[in-house]
């Protein structure tokens, strides 16, 4: 019974949990002294597979398990899955017409709020299966994650030798922070992690026992944010954030379908019955890989002609460039928008606390 027990503070285990927020982490710190050999020179093609693709670009890819290959649900709520799809092409091909600046600064922007974002639903989930009701905990555990991204971001903006590069596509800073007030936001962020770190001793002392998932995602959250962005290194800090972020996302991908598409209840479908099987991992990556790997050869052969050789380049007009970013970006604006919706514990998803197990 107690080991039972132990486990239900866990999203499957100690070890599964430990290995999906620890494990990015290891491979960011081996990647680190690569990305400061290379720098200044691009990132090597082996190095952007690993850390863009299979692991950033792939686990956009994997929002499809959730929505696009589950038919049921699809067509559960199919206008609002299908509508956003004409709806952010176009919007993302005119302002990609009228200024290619200012889409890729929206869609950085984008990107990181969607980033910060992300570690409260994780937060959240430890949270449900501890049946934590604290108001005090609610808003620290919230304002900690959003603290331990916004601090970093906002320092990021106030230092002078700094550019955004989030993308490295030409984006720029919306606004530029004065010098003068980051000695405050270090302050407060200083204080909100030892405020957060304080109430846990003192949760420890009084209970005994503290929520150590959620404890496992702050230490990473915060981790991966501070090094990720004062490390001005692209590989570097795509290793920190997009690591943290995209295997803990297939972790939860992988945790909802194994639950709804395995065993004996489970509905038929034929891929997400085959892709779901603890055998088939291997199978269950290759099919979100596959649809990378051709997207980000598009992204080089028509717009950045960096790896390909230059027989794969193709040159076009600025109306044709800008469909092809549009396009091509498409999948992770999905995401973005989706992500938002889908894991939220709500009646829009009846069915989600039950098949990521709470």
């Amino acid at each position: 019974m107690k080991n039972q027990a132990t486990n239900n503070i866990w999203l499957v285990s100690r070890g599964f949990d430990s290995c999906v927020f620890l494990i990015p982490i290891a491979l960011a710190l081996l990647v680190t002294p690569i990305g400061f050999w290379y720098y200044p020179a691009q990132i090597p093609l082996w190095a952007f597979i690993f850390v863009i693709i299979t692991f950033d670009v792939a686990h956009v890819w994997a929002t499809a398990y959730r929505v696009y290959l589950d038919k049921d649900e699809f067509q559960r709520r199919f206008w609002f899955y299908f509508l956003p799809l004409p709806a952010f092409f176009f919007l993302a091909l005119g302002l990609c017409c009228y200024d290619m600046t200012l889409y890729w600064t929206l869609l950085a922007y984008t990107a990181i709020f969607h980033f910060i974002k992300q570690p409260y639903g994780f937060v959240a989930i430890y949270k449900q299966k501890l049946h934590e009701r604290c108001k005090l905990d609610y808003y620290l555990d919230k304002w900690a994650v959003w603290c331990a991204g916004l601090g970093p971001v906002i320092l990021w903006h106030g230092s002078p030798q700094r550019v955004f590069d989030w993308f490295n596509a030409g984006e720029s800073f919306l606004l530029k922070v004065p010098p003068s007030i980051l000695p405050y936001v270090t302050f407060f962020y200083g204080l909100t992690l030892v405020f957060y770190v304080g109430r846990q001793l003192y949760l420890y002392k009084t209970t005994k026992f503290v929520n150590h998932g959620k404890n496992l995602v702050m230490m990473g959250t915060w981790l991966t944010w501070a090094l990720g962005i004062a490390i001005s290194n692209p590989l570097v800090s795509a290793a920190y954030l997009n690591l943290f972020h995209g295997i803990p996302f297939f972790a939860v991908v992988w945790l909802y379908g194994t639950n709804k598409w395995t065993g004996e209840n489970a509905r038929k479908n034929t891929i997400l019955n085959f892709a779901f099987k603890q055998s088939n991992l291997f199978y269950f990556f290759l099919l979100v890989f596959i649809p990378s790997l051709l997207e980000e050869g598009l992204w080089d052969g028509f717009i950045w002609h960096t790896y390909l050789p230059p027989e794969f380049h193709f040159q076009m007009s600025s109306f044709f460039v800008a469909f092809w970013i549009a396009l091509l970006s498409l999948p992770q604006i999905i995401h973005y928008w989706l992500d938002a919706f889908i894991w939220k514990f709500n009646g829009s998803n009846p069915d989600l606390k039950q098949h990521l197990g709470l």
